[in-house]
């Protein structure tokens, strides 16, 4: 499965704070999620300084979520596991 043709079009895109204090949805992280589920993937998402298991699983996608210098959060780039 090409991961890169997938998700390809997240790349860049602005997301919520994950530290927010609201409970609003965000769009991004939503549709990510739908094309993974479409596709029988599973998404996991890396904000900067979240740790995860080092398994590896084919049905996953790794979503990584860097933060720019103007603060804001934007989807930098997807591996599979």
């Amino acid at each position: 499965m090409d991961i890169t043709r997938l998700f390809n079009k997240f790349a860049g895109k602005e997301v919520k704070d994950p530290k927010r204090v609201t409970t609003d949805i965000d769009l991004v992280l939503l549709g990510m999620a739908e094309v993974a589920k479409k596709n029988g993937l599973k998404l996991r998402v890396f904000f900067p300084g979240m740790v995860g298991t080092m398994d590896y699983k084919a049905n996953r996608v790794n979503a990584n979520i860097k933060k720019g210098t103007d603060g804001k959060y934007r989807v930098s780039h997807f591996t599979a596991g």
